[in-house]
């Protein structure tokens, strides 16, 4: 990854406490290709997450719902989360 693109943020699931602290992403990344990266590390069908962009004090800014979107589009920043609604019968934890 080019250092000018890295984006450094946090991971949760709202399955399990586990969180991810300092992930590093490539901001041109889709959201489609961080939901397969989370279900390799969490374990979760991507087909059943939706992935919910959080400010530096956990608080809800917005849904990124456009698979096809890039970080960069949904103005991901460093050491914002991204957390994983799980609509899934399987959580982790």
């Amino acid at each position: 990854m080019v250092d000018a693109y890295t984006i450094k943020m946090n991971a949760t699931h709202e399955g399990t406490t586990m969180r991810l602290a300092e992930c590093r992403f490539d901001s041109r990344q889709t959201v489609k290709l961080v939901k397969e990266m989370f279900s390799y590390r969490f374990g979760s069908n991507e087909d059943q997450m939706t992935l919910q962009l959080r400010d530096l004090q956990e608080q809800p800014v917005l849904t990124m719902s456009d698979d096809n979107k890039s970080l960069h589009d949904y103005n991901c920043k460093d050491d914002y989360t991204i957390h994983v609604l799980y609509t899934g019968p399987n959580t982790v934890g």
